[in-house]
């Protein structure tokens, strides 16, 4: 089949322009989370309340790895065979879930869907193969793999299963290129060849055919062509990614910080205005310069400890102290800070509205709210979390789906003893073969 790498080219650079508003909008919220301080730096005076939040919001709805449950659909089925299946699926997930670093691509794939707007995790298999070109048993791996929001595009459509390809921006080193793809680079145009420094490779899953094509600019023929790799059910690498505050027409996400980035902006400017009248309020003033021994002595004095001062009566002149210092007022600057304050305080409150975030989940309460009121504070944000929760839940079950399919088609069975104890039988690989998502729930 002859690939058009024109016409992708094209389709890629559309969506990206249909998908700039929000790589634009996501770079500002990552900005303002604290990631990329080189483009955006905040000021001393700004208040982290985004960062802090975030937070608190990731360990709500991730904190530790998943624990996979697969059940059979059919439970009057008395075959032990369908169990056995379900047993060693369980046990091999879970193997694989420990063997690897999997909380940390989980919890970047959270909190870029907590900070940009959008979470990806890839998934990657991985096998030894001998001399003779048979894998080596013990030695095949699945994994997740964080992929940063920048370099995700996707067919912009009304909902996820209406999603026809995606694609996955690769930067690599010319020279890298040449080696990795010498075979396709043999008969690229000479501007190409003369390419130095990093280039820019698109891996382009495309459901249609069921094909992966890596295809780079100026090159009118792809890199790589590999049909249909890991032979999955809903064909892409990747469960559906988490998108935040999407249209119901169409898949674009919207970072949660753009609803509140102006009462953000509005308490980092009110906290700069506190502290510049902080730093004005002193208690200083000024005296008449025979005085100086006197003060510099009562600068240093200890509570009710009494200075002497020689000819102190006659240098008063039968005023009082108040009336031989002149100090700097600082009355109205004290007033109007305890005014901000309030507002920094409420403006804090209506992100936390908006948000959801209550001060149940923040672990902040007031002493003098009953148990009645804290547990609709606490009942209420799980209203209000609910959504991310289960939107985190199904991209896990869709990441173990994954995982399951993965195991079952691509893993040996010498593979599957040594991670799980339990002999595969013929009865058992023809069950893991046929229709493994139909037959079986995979849930976490």
């Amino acid at each position: 089949m002859k690939i058009d790498v024109k016409k992708w080219l094209k389709t890629i650079e559309n969506a990206k322009g249909k998908l700039k508003p929000f790589y634009d909008q996501a770079e500002e919220a990552v900005s303002a989370y604290g990631q990329e301080q080189d483009n955006k730096p905040a000021t001393k005076a700004d208040i982290p309340i985004n960062w802090s939040n975030i937070k608190v919001l990731g360990s709500a709805l991730y904190s530790r790895s998943p624990a996979p449950e697969v059940r059979k659909r059919n439970v009057e089925n008395p075959d032990p065979a369908p169990k056995e299946v379900s047993k060693l699926l369980e046990r091999a997930i879970t193997y694989q879930i420990d063997v690897c670093d999997f909380d940390t691509h989980v919890k970047n794939d959270r909190d870029e869907y907590l900070t940009a707007g959008l979470g990806v995790l890839r998934v990657k298999y991985k096998a030894k193969y001998d001399a003779q070109g048979f894998k080596v048993p013990g030695l095949e791996t699945v994994k997740p793999k964080h992929w940063h929001y920048k370099n995700f595009i996707w067919d912009i459509s009304k909902d996820w299963d209406e999603c026809m390809w995606v694609c996955y921006v690769h930067t690599m080193d010319m020279n890298s290129v040449k080696s990795k793809y010498s075979d396709s680079m043999k008969g690229a145009p000479a501007d190409v060849i003369a390419k130095t420094g990093k280039q820019c490779l698109y891996e382009i899953w495309d459901k249609k055919p069921r094909q992966v094509i890596i295809i780079m600019d100026g090159h009118d023929k792809p890199l790589q062509m590999r049909p249909d790799p890991l032979k999955l059910e809903n064909f892409f690498d990747c469960p559906k990614p988490l998108m935040a505050n999407c249209r119901t027409d169409k898949t674009i996400p919207k970072p949660d910080y753009y609803f509140v980035q102006s009462r953000i902006e509005y308490i980092n400017k009110v906290q700069r205005r506190i502290d510049a009248l902080t730093d004005a309020i002193k208690d200083v003033g000024i005296h008449d310069a025979s005085f100086t021994e006197g003060f510099k002595k009562l600068a240093k004095a200890r509570d009710n400890e009494y200075i002497p001062l020689a000819n102190l009566i006659d240098k008063l002149q039968g005023n009082n102290l108040d009336n031989v210092i002149a100090k700097l007022p600082y009355e109205a600057a004290a007033t109007v800070v305890v005014i901000l304050e309030e507002r920094k305080t409420e403006a804090i409150e209506e992100i936390y509205q908006i948000t959801g975030l209550s001060d149940i989940v923040r672990g902040s309460s007031k002493a003098s709210e009953t148990a009645t009121a804290q547990q609709i504070k606490g009942q209420w944000a799980n209203v209000r979390l609910s959504d991310k929760q289960s939107a985190i839940n199904e991209q896990l079950r869709g990441l173990m789906r994954i995982y399951a399919e993965i195991i079952c088609e691509q893993f040996s069975d010498e593979t599957l003893f040594s991670m799980t104890g339990i002999q595969v039988t013929p009865e058992m690989r023809q069950i893991m073969s046929n229709d493994l998502l139909r037959s079986y729930a995979i849930d976490v």
